[in-house]
């Protein structure tokens, strides 16, 4: 989480929590996330969203979603510490974080561009971004005859009007806003138009499509398992991404054990035997990447909090379970002799659909290993539908290699 000062007396927030709500209960459901992440300040984007916050601000992405007009669109403006960078996709904001420097940079537009299920049609915009031959090549990847790339003379930052409706406040002013029927009832409202607007988007896309896939009734749990849990590769990517950031700023510290968690990726780390690094290394770290530093009985941690991308955001695809199983073992021998699976037996959920636990045996994987597992988890034609068990973890000997391993949830249909 960072915040970003513009030169209007106020600052942007960037990357803060960001909840859905699920079902009734808008109230009670906000103060429980604020215990969860500990956060002093919330933006109740509307009904179906929250951002959280530990800053004062106002929510730069969420702000810069409504006023786009763009249905997918990436923004991408320099700053001291890194890139600022926006994503968003068929009108959702999938992404907004700093990247450290210009070839993370590069590896994420590339990643992009190589997801089989994004359709290019992006229109990009960046601030004192300097163009060369290997960013140039990576935006041509993500446009098409309708799209472009535009180099804005002022920064968002700058020129983008703040909202009082996307403002973060303090948790007992929120507390209060939501009791007051009158204005719970106004703000109910103003977000139901928000939603309405993109929803309508939406539905102008989807409706060029000449085949759409319908879903039985028996299908309706399987379809809320998919669009709410988080998308294995996803984070698998995730994990990589830290990797490489903690091999390149985190001197005299290394992580020896992995744990995912529904909420989180936690790296539990040790001082290198000899290293002149300090518990202030650590906490300058920590600060500089947007996590959280835990102490406990168990030892030191870092925090990341996860992207927040479920595995199916638009029409479900169904894959056969058992297909799919062995799709994505025989797609990770080939390329990955360093990741084995256990597959183990079936979990019936309904008369024709479940799902199949994989335990993920690590010996000799390395972090690359992650970013192979999270293409082969990528799919297609869709996303494939697999979730990462929580509290699954793996350990990290002190050269690298893993051990152990991650245990995979496939979702599918097994009739």
């Amino acid at each position: 989480m960072r915040i970003l000062p513009s030169n209007r007396n106020f600052s942007w927030v960037i990357t803060p929590y960001r909840e859905l709500i699920s079902g009734t209960g808008l109230k009670n459901q906000v103060l429980e996330y604020t215990k969860t992440y500990e956060t002093k300040y919330v933006c109740i984007v509307n009904q179906q969203l929250v951002s959280l916050s530990d800053l004062k601000g106002y929510d730069f992405a969420v702000t810069l979603q409504q006023q786009c007009p763009h249905d997918s669109y990436i923004y991408i403006d320099q700053q001291k510490t890194g890139y600022l960078f926006v994503h968003i996709y068929k009108g959702k904001l999938l992404e907004d974080r700093i990247i450290n420097d210009f070839n993370e940079l590069i590896g994420l537009l590339n990643m992009l561009a190589g997801d089989l299920q994004v359709k290019r049609s992006y229109h990009i915009e960046t601030f004192a971004v300097d163009e060369n031959l290997e960013l140039t090549i990576a935006f041509n990847a993500l446009l098409d005859n309708k799209s472009s790339v535009l180099a804005l003379d002022k920064s968002l930052m700058e020129t983008l009007e703040a909202s009082e409706l996307f403002s973060f406040v303090g948790i007992k002013v929120a507390e209060r806003s939501l009791t007051d029927k009158s204005k719970q009832n106004s703000f109910v409202l103003i977000g139901l138009c928000l939603v309405a607007l993109v929803f309508l988007g939406s539905f102008t896309i989807k409706s060029d499509k000449q085949e759409r896939i319908v879903l039985n009734d028996i299908y309706k749990d399987y379809s809320q398992l998919v669009t709410t849990e988080q998308s294995a590769s996803i984070m698998l990517a995730q994990d990589y991404n830290m990797h490489q950031v903690m091999k390149r700023y985190l001197d005299g510290w290394k992580a020896y054990k992995v744990t995912y968690s529904a909420q989180s990726i936690k790296y539990s780390v040790v001082l290198d035997y000899g290293s002149p690094s300090n518990l202030k290394t650590l906490r300058d770290f920590a600060h500089n990447f947007d996590l959280k530093l835990v102490f406990d009985t168990e030892g030191t941690h870092l925090v990341s909090p996860i992207i927040q991308k479920s595995p199916y955001t638009d029409d479900l695809f169904i894959f056969n379970l058992d297909t799919l199983v062995a799709s994505i073992v025989d797609n990770t021998n080939e390329i990955s002799p360093f990741i084995t699976f256990q597959i183990e037996e079936l979990k019936n959920h309904g008369e024709v659909w479940g799902e199949r636990d994989l335990a993920i045996k690590f010996k000799g994987a390395v972090d690359h290993d992650l970013l192979r597992l999270a293409a082969v988890l990528d799919g297609y034609p869709q996303r494939y539908p697999v979730v990462i068990k929580d509290e699954s973890f793996y350990q990290v000997d002190p050269n690298g290699n893993f051990s152990e391993g991650l245990k995979l949830s496939v979702i599918g249909d097994f009739k």
